[in-house]
């Protein structure tokens, strides 16, 4: 790949040369002469959309307590239980800082060792608001599963692969991890929810994570699959133990998004890079955490971060001080980063993980080597697809959205397929007049 400031020619796998605008995700097949833009208004533009925090989602921390002992896991076992008061008061805060549509995450450890919290929160959200439960899969209450049924929620059960695998990276010290993990899948959808499932990977499975992928997609037939392709340092350790290398997590990826892709199947992970790329909605912040996100914890904390809110990093107790935080982290983006600024991903990538970048640079405005050099390759195979799905002999030109996405499963792109669609299209900025959409 060759770079001219904010636009950068290569050619595809198939042989077709082309130009992409980093800044408006613009791709053309005119090489001789791309579109000319102005740069600095687009800059000027997406920095403001940036540093204009609006929460679109909160995690409720119920419990760090979890019968699983999965060695990847960055929640500490002393992280405790939230009170009901606790709940109260972060639902209090949610409606004060966001009154309009948020999604929340109930999350843990195992939430649902903790029912009674769960109907709380449930109950306590309002109608207005997305609910998502994510479960390693646990006994579960038909009373849980009735309330999460009745507000459309979405649920996520980990499962990592087929049961060998399942079992040896999420194990249980008494019973079968992977029978627990799809008797709760199956009492969920009973009771009419969607439900998803979250498959991580590690340094361990990488190499089978398709064959994984395919199998869990076809037998349980999920709402959606995750593909969770980055380990989080595990507090004290640094570097995870458990993290893949990056080209064999790229090879991972691909390859699960190519049967994703060919089934019509939405992986949310995959789609944050892809969406915004085919529709030319520059993901500017990723994860909510850079001023979208409220995170609370047992004990009455509350961070931007899940990860930091886990660990008590940049955790705060009251209104001012999430409010400046948040202030802070929503400049904690590629656009505003002057060494960002050359990359090709710097309208996509949003940043990465603050927490990841915390851990391995010792700063938030820090960033990981491989982290990058993976969304670059990612960045490349997916312009590649896109341009050797065009017609033969297409006239040299911009592509239209139209033929960004014509490769696409009808319906793959639908809000409505997505498990936390206010918080993930909250990053992306829906205003294309800089890209000169056709």
């Amino acid at each position: 790949m060759e770079d001219e400031g904010f636009l950068h020619r290569f050619v595809s796998p198939g042989g077709v040369s082309a130009v992409f605008n980093a800044l408006t995700l613009e791709i053309t097949t005119n090489t001789k002469s791309p579109s000319a833009f102005d740069p600095q208004t687009v800059l000027e533009s997406y920095r403001s959309f940036c540093s204009s925090p609006s929460v679109t989602m909160a995690t409720f921390f119920v419990t760090g307590d979890c019968p699983r002992k999965c060695g990847y896991c960055f929640v500490p076992g002393t992280l405790g239980t939230m009170t009901v008061a606790e709940v109260d008061s972060g639902l209090a805060m949610l409606s004060d800082l966001a009154p309009g549509k948020a999604d929340i995450l109930i999350y843990g450890g195992e939430p649902l060792l903790k029912p009674e919290i769960v109907l709380r929160i449930i109950r306590g959200s309002g109608e207005d608001r997305n609910l998502c439960l994510a479960t390693g899969g646990w006994s579960l209450s038909r009373e849980v599963a009735d309330a999460m049924a009745e507000r459309n929620a979405f649920v996520i059960v980990s499962i990592d692969g087929e049961r060998d695998v399942h079992n040896e990276l999420r194990p249980l010290s008494v019973g079968d991890s992977y029978d627990s993990a799809v008797k709760t899948f199956h009492a969920f959808r009973d009771a009419g929810c969607r439900v998803g499932i979250s498959l991580t990977v590690t340094k361990g499975n990488a190499r089978r994570v398709r064959e994984d992928f395919g199998h869990l997609m076809e037998t349980l037939k999920p709402d959606d699959m995750g593909l969770n392709a980055w380990m989080h340092p595990r507090p004290g350790f640094g570097s995870n133990p458990y993290e893949a290398r990056w080209e064999d997590v790229f090879d991972a990826v691909t390859g699960c998004l190519s049967d994703a892709l060919a089934t019509g199947m939405y992986v949310e992970q995959l789609f944050r890079r892809l969406r915004p790329l085919v529709t030319r909605a520059p993901r500017l912040r990723d994860c909510p955490s850079r001023g979208g996100r409220l995170v609370f914890v047992p004990g009455g904390g509350v961070s931007p971060c899940d990860c930091m809110a886990a660990t008590g990093v940049n955790t705060v107790r009251d209104r001012d001080g999430i409010r400046k935080l948040l202030s802070e982290f929503s400049t904690l983006v590629p656009v505003f980063r002057e060494g960002c600024l050359s990359c090709p991903c710097v309208a996509l990538c949003g940043g990465g993980c603050l927490y990841d970048a915390l851990a391995c640079t010792g700063c938030l405005s820090g960033v990981r080597g491989e982290r990058c050099g993976y969304e670059r390759a990612l960045l490349g195979w997916m312009v590649g697809t896109i341009l050797d799905h065009q017609p033969p002999g297409r006239a040299p030109g911009v592509l239209s959205i139209g033929e960004m996405t014509g490769f696409l499963p009808e319906g793959v792109l639908e809000k409505a397929r997505m498990p936390q669609p206010e918080a993930m299209l909250g990053g992306e900025m829906r205003c294309r007049q800089q890209a000169g959409s056709n």
